[in-house]
């Protein structure tokens, strides 16, 4: 691991509208996508990492990093992904070294009210290129979310 994450370690976590979630980006041959994860939810939340639902809750961190980790025996093929839900949100890890997490129910209730509920110092990008890189499923299930 990289260490224990603090509020200081605020990462670059964007807001994608096309796609309704954050991402955040990370190294897999240095970062450990458990810390990501809950460095990036206390961004997006603006909340201490201490105030994050511990991750080992839902999933084995060990186990996840273990197997995002480049040159490990069991690393995720460079299109792998996991999924799984953590505290509110949504959250897919790529092998690519991409973390996406989805909006709360109650940010998407906000969202269809033309309310913005996304923390400012979350940057907002329009990302066309990441979301045609990540293949034509994620297209469909976003069209299927529209209807």
């Amino acid at each position: 691991m990289t260490g224990h994450p603090d509020a200081d370690d605020a990462r670059d976590v964007s807001y994608d509208p096309e796609r309704g979630c954050y991402s955040v980006e990370f190294d897999p041959t240095r970062d450990a996508p458990s810390v990501e994860i809950i460095v990036a939810m206390s961004t997006i939340e603006d909340r201490r990492t201490d105030d994050i639902e511990p991750l080992y809750e839902v999933i084995d961190p060990d186990a996840l990093d273990m197997v995002f980790r480049r040159g490990s025996e069991v690393t995720a093929e460079r299109n792998g992904r996991l999924l799984f839900a953590f505290n509110g949100r949504e959250v897919v890890v790529y092998g690519d070294g991409r973390i996406d997490i989805s909006l709360t129910d109650a940010e998407i209730e906000r969202e269809r009210h033309g309310e913005s509920g996304h923390d400012e110092s979350v940057s907002t990008e329009s990302s066309s290129e990441s979301t045609s890189s990540k293949g034509d499923s994620e297209s469909t299930a976003s069209e299927n979310d529209d209807t």
